[in-house]
């Protein structure tokens, strides 16, 4: 028994080759890595949404000049009309008046004028000037 005692002990003491630092040098280095990867990362990600920015910022310009401002209100108008909630119709027209910009009046009339809005139909009307506006549901100055 005394020898197997003695093997328990020798066993459970350090050896010649085990170094204090030997168990840390590696995670050190792991360590070292890691906060590379992580800055790498970091600035991989910067560097992935700066240029998604100046791709968005590139694409919206060209989108935006390849239509015409008058084109732009007309959508503009009509989607204002879909996404407001209108009190109940007394009639079966929803009138959109246009004062003074004919081309946009134009774009209306040929786009929507008399497509179904619920239980109505678009009417689109051209003034000459804001006093003769009678009976519109939306007027576009």
């Amino acid at each position: 028994m005394c020898s197997t005692s003695k093997n328990l002990t020798s066993e459970s003491k350090p050896s010649l080759f085990d170094f204090p630092w030997k168990h840390h040098a590696i995670p050190l280095y792991q360590q070292t890595q890691l906060k590379h990867n992580k800055a790498t990362n970091t600035d991989m990600k910067k560097l992935t949404t700066l240029l998604t920015a100046i791709a968005l910022v590139v694409c919206s310009h060209s989108f935006a000049q390849d239509r015409p401002l008058h084109e732009i209100y007309s959508m503009m108008m009509f989607n204002f009309t879909r996404y407001v909630q209108w009190p109940t119709a007394s009639g079966n027209e929803f009138v959109i008046g246009v004062v003074g910009n004919k081309e946009v009046f134009n774009t209306l009339n040929t786009w929507y004028a008399g497509k179904p809005k619920g239980s109505q139909t678009f009417v689109i009307k051209l003034f000459k000037s804001a006093a003769e506006v009678t009976d519109c549901a939306v007027v576009f100055l």
